[in-house]
C-alpha cells in the first residue's frame, strides 16, 4: 500500500468543524447527527456504501442548493451555516463534484482560468496555471486541448486543476476515482499525494474506491445509512478489518 501523507503538525487549527448536521432532501432526512472535524492539512477520506450519505454531506458543507441542512457548520471558527456555495467558495470551501462539469467549448488552460474567480471573490490572490502545473504535471502536456477531447481521468485532472486556481484552505472531491482506469488512478493518486505534500490545504474526499482512498489519506471517517460510524487514522481503520466487512463490503 502506498504511504499516505501525514498531515503537518504545525497546522494544528481544525479549518472546518461541523457539528449536529441533520440534511434533508426536501423531507426525506438523509444526513443524522452528523459530526465530524477533518484534521488540518492533511487527506481525509470519507467512506460507504453508495448512497450511504457522502454526497450529500459534502454538498452541505459547500452549500448547494438542493440540500436543506439545520446544524452548526464552522470554518476557522466562524459560522458559515446558510452561505451559498458561491460565497463559500469565496471563503475557501471548494468542490470538485464527481460529474467534473469541464466545458467542451473552452481549452483546458480556458477550464483552469474559470476557477480563478473564488480567490478574487474572496479577495485572495489565485493561483496561477504554472503554481496548478506544479502540483498537477501531467496538466502541462494538456493545456491548449480542447474540453471535448479530454479522457476521463484527463477531466478529473483538469476538475481539480480549476479547484485549485481558487486557492482553497478547503478542497472537498466527491468520487474522483469513479469511471478510470487503473493506470489513470495511478497518475490521479500521485496528483492528489503532491497537493497534500506540498500545499496547505485541508482535503476532505469521498469514495466508494478504498483501496483508492486508503492510499492517499491519513484520516478516515465511515458513514452508513447517514450516520458516522467511525472516525479516526488510516492505521486504525486498517487493523480493524470488520469495520470495511460491515459497512464497506457490498
Amino acid at each position: 500500500m502506498t504511504e499516505a501523507m501525514q498531515p503537518d503538525p504545525a497546522r494544528t487549527q481544525n479549518p472546518l468543524t461541523v457539528s449536529d448536521l441533520n440534511a434533508y432532501y426536501g423531507r426525506a432526512q438523509v444526513l443524522f447527527d452528523i459530526a465530524i472535524e477533518p484534521v488540518a492539512g492533511a487527506v481525509t477520506a470519507l467512506l460507504g456504501r453508495n448512497g450511504a450519505g457522502k454526497t450529500t454531506l459534502l454538498k452541505s458543507i459547500a452549500g448547494a442548493a438542493d440540500v436543506r441542512k439545520v446544524g452548526d457548520i464552522r470554518l476557522d471558527g466562524r459560522s458559515i451555516d446558510g452561505l451559498p456555495a458561491h460565497e463559500l467558495a469565496g471563503h475557501g470551501v471548494v468542490l470538485v463534484p464527481e460529474d467534473r462539469r469541464i466545458l467542451g467549448n473552452l481549452s483546458v488552460r480556458g477550464n483552469l482560468r474559470l476557477g480563478r474567480h473564488a480567490a478574487l471573490r474572496g479577495k485572495r490572490e489565485p493561483m496561477t496555471i504554472d503554481d496548478v502545473v506544479e502540483l498537477l504535471p501531467n496538466l502541462r502536456a494538456l493545456l491548449d486541448r480542447g474540453g471535448t477531447r479530454l479522457s476521463g481521468g484527463e477531466q478529473q485532472m483538469v476538475a481539480i486543476g480549476r479547484a485549485l486556481m481558487g486557492r482553497p484552505s478547503l478542497l472537498l472531491m466527491d468520487e474522483p476515482s469513479t469511471g478510470l482506469a487503473p493506470v489513470v488512478l495511478d497518475d490521479l493518486r500521485a496528483g492528489i499525494q503532491r497537493l497534500a505534500e506540498k500545499s496547505s490545504m485541508t482535503i476532505l474526499l469521498s469514495e466508494q474506491n478504498s483501496a483508492f482512498a486508503l492510499g492517499i489519506c491519513a484520516h478516515v471517517v465511515i458513514i452508513d445509512r447517514g450516520r458516522i460510524v467511525f472516525a479516526g487514522t488510516r492505521d486504525e481503520f486498517v487493523t480493524d478489518p470488520e469495520l470495511a466487512r460491515k459497512y464497506l463490503a457490498v
